[in-house]
């Protein structure tokens, strides 16, 4: 059986569940890169400690230049017949805060006409290994990404024109095997159905919808043309830019198994799920 080689990379902002992400990874790692500023920005400190914890001395003080802190987090969720058929196949999916892997690629902009692209990772790291086709073992190889630590936040020195997230620059890391499949018509037999191609877990790139010359949806994908993220503009020293994917990680079913058919266009242009991106500038 013809096994498709490893496809090019194609991938509820809750402020409680935002902080209790990042808030560890900010006091350490942000405490050393911004360590030559006079104060930390106070809009900044409240998105990630609530407000009796904020020294005295930083709620009063001014935004102070130098930096633009940029987040990303995930928070997407397991459709509810993937999470069932991921624990049939013995991965742990026992934690509720449960969040498929998702990579995201922001490019910085400065307004000397210089440019900087920073790669966030978030979300859980888990993964099928293996599956059994018809007596062949079919092994996954676990992209290194998937094993990373997790970066969710990073530091722009200013002065900063523009952040932007790219498009086709957010993948999700779908964890399971899913296949392709046809159905065959077989004299005196009937309809048979064939898998035909077996995908291993990967990254695969989020596509927004196609749209035509009037702006009316042709063609439903991953994202809204009304839910992709816009650039942020002439930002100013000390804002904070923070981005989240929303919406669900799900796959149709071909016989208990994730897959569709190759003649279901509507299936292979909607699949992994829908998602949006949403930003908030502080």
């Amino acid at each position: 059986m013809f096994k498709k080689p490893y496809l090019p990379r194609r991938p509820r902002f809750d402020g409680v569940a935002f902080r209790a992400k990042v808030r560890s990874a900010v006091l350490v790692g942000l405490g050393l890169g911004l360590a030559g500023c006079d104060a930390l920005n106070p809009a900044f400190v409240e998105v990630m400690l609530p407000a009796e914890q904020i020294p005295a001395q930083v709620q009063t003080a001014d935004n102070p230049r130098g930096h633009v802190p940029i987040f990303f987090v995930s928070n997407a969720r397991f459709d509810g017949a993937l999470l069932q058929y991921m624990a049939n196949r013995g991965l742990d999916v026992s934690d509720a805060n449960l969040r498929p892997r998702v990579r995201v690629q922001v490019t910085v902009s400065f307004s000397d006409g210089s440019t900087r692209v920073m790669e966030f990772l978030d979300g859980a790291q888990i993964s099928e290994s293996a599956t059994l086709i018809e007596g062949e073992t079919e092994v996954a190889v676990i992209p290194p990404d998937l094993n990373r630590p997790s970066l969710n936040n990073q530091v722009a020195q200013c002065d900063v024109a523009s952040v932007v997230v790219a498009p086709n620059a957010i993948e999700v890391y779908i964890p399971v095997f899913w296949g392709l499949y046809e159905q065959v018509e077989i004299q005196d037999v009937g309809i048979e159905i064939r898998l035909t191609e077996l995908y291993p877990p990967q990254f695969y790139v989020l596509q927004v919808d196609d749209v035509d010359s009037t702006g009316d949806t042709v063609t439903l994908r991953n994202i809204g043309v009304r839910d992709v993220a816009g650039p942020i503009l002439n930002l100013t020293c000390g804002t904070v830019v923070l981005y989240s994917l929303e919406g669900t990680l799900q796959t149709p079913f071909v016989g208990g198994s994730p897959g569709y058919f190759a003649d279901n266009a509507a299936a292979i242009a909607a699949f992994p799920g829908r998602f949006a991106v949403k930003t908030q500038v502080r």
